[in-house]
């Protein structure tokens, strides 16, 4: 069970450095990290467009933002110097497989130089006392075989996306093991399943999709009804990202990669579009994807329920309603800020 003492007493005045804070995930963290007392900075390319929870929704909560390409490294070390941050939590990336294989060269670039150019500015930088690299569950070479795959699986990565996720992971155990060893500086990733909530707008994503369907008032075509995913709400997977940096930040032997997902059960895309209509109205049918997209997905979070006690809270029902409610109240003309933190307070309570 976890304890809420303690995470209130680790994150006071901690100071956070989140690259991609202004993602879906991102702002969701930062939200979290406030409400715990951290001293939350943000770091994101001007040209970031993946939530509804934006900027100037966020500056209340955050001491700084910085707009920066996480390519470019002397930008970066500069911003890392001036923070000075305890803990570094790098998710900006280029999250989307079809967008990648559209643009492959861009998402090698930010996914991959942009991980190692992040885990490269702290070695000048004596504050930050541990590191999580926030990556994917595509990082396997998925043969479709309806098994959960375990951290030490093989990895793998057919399309550009995955592929860059896993050269990430490959930089990052690199970094852990040699550079970073002399330095006290842990190191740690995340492989999280597909996550929904409240604010996601990212292209090419299902809950997006049905929001944007709901605004134009058109039916929404849904790919590959049969295809499964490992489903969590992004409050289960950003407290899990959490604790694992609470264990980390002064026990190196929480290095290494971590999967989050939901272990009770996974639900094919059907499923999840059938549990949002009985929550929110929206008409679909279903259709076939032209893209080539893996059928099967699953993860096994056995090792983060063991190690650091970690475990989704809410079940389907409540994630989608939780989900479908946010979506309501901000077409009710909400803040998205506030819709979210009145979540984040339930979710704690």
């Amino acid at each position: 069970m976890e304890n809420l003492e303690i995470k209130k007493k680790f994150w006071k005045n901690k100071k956070v450095l989140i690259t991609g804070n202004l993602g879906f995930k991102g702002s969701w963290l930062c939200l979290q990290l406030t409400f715990f007392n951290a001293k939350v900075f943000g770091l994101d390319n001007e040209s970031t467009d993946s939530s509804l929870i934006k900027k100037k929704y966020l500056k209340k909560y955050i001491k700084d933002q910085y707009i920066c390409d996480v390519r470019n490294l002397k930008k970066l070390n500069l911003i890392v110097s001036q923070v000075r941050p305890h803990v570094i939590i790098h998710m900006a990336a280029q999250s989307l497989v079809i967008s990648s294989l559209k643009n492959p060269i861009y998402t090698f670039g930010v996914n991959v130089i942009g991980t190692a150019n992040v885990i490269e500015s702290t070695k000048i930088n004596s504050t930050v006392k541990s590191i999580l690299v926030v990556t994917s569950d595509k990082v396997y070479e998925n043969n479709e075989k309806n098994k959960k795959f375990i951290e030490n699986d093989k990895l793998g990565g057919d399309d550009p996306y995955s592929a860059s996720k896993a050269c990430a992971e490959i930089i990052a155990k690199s970094y852990s093991s040699f550079s970073l060893k002399a330095k006290n500086l842990n190191l740690a990733t995340a492989r999280a399943g597909n996550v929904i909530g409240g604010g996601d707008i990212s292209s090419n994503r299902l809950v997006p999709d049905i929001y944007r369907s709901i605004i134009k008032k058109k039916k929404l075509k849904i790919r590959n009804k049969s295809y499964i995913r490992p489903w969590q709400h992004v409050l289960d997977c950003n407290n899990g990202y959490m604790m694992l940096i609470e264990k980390l930040y002064k026990n190196k032997k929480f290095s290494g990669a971590w999967n989050f997902s939901s272990n009770k059960k996974d639900y094919t895309v059907k499923k999840i579009c059938e549990e949002f209509s009985k929550n929110i109205f929206f008409k679909f049918k279903y259709s076939i994807s032209k893209y080539k997209e893996k059928k099967i997905l699953k993860l096994s979070s056995n090792k983060s329920k063991q190690f650091l006690s970690w475990e989704s809270k809410l079940n389907f029902k409540e994630m989608i309603r939780l989900t479908s409610h946010w979506y309501k109240r901000y077409l009710n003309g909400e803040n998205p800020d506030l819709i979210s933190i009145d979540q984040i307070k339930k979710y704690y309570s």
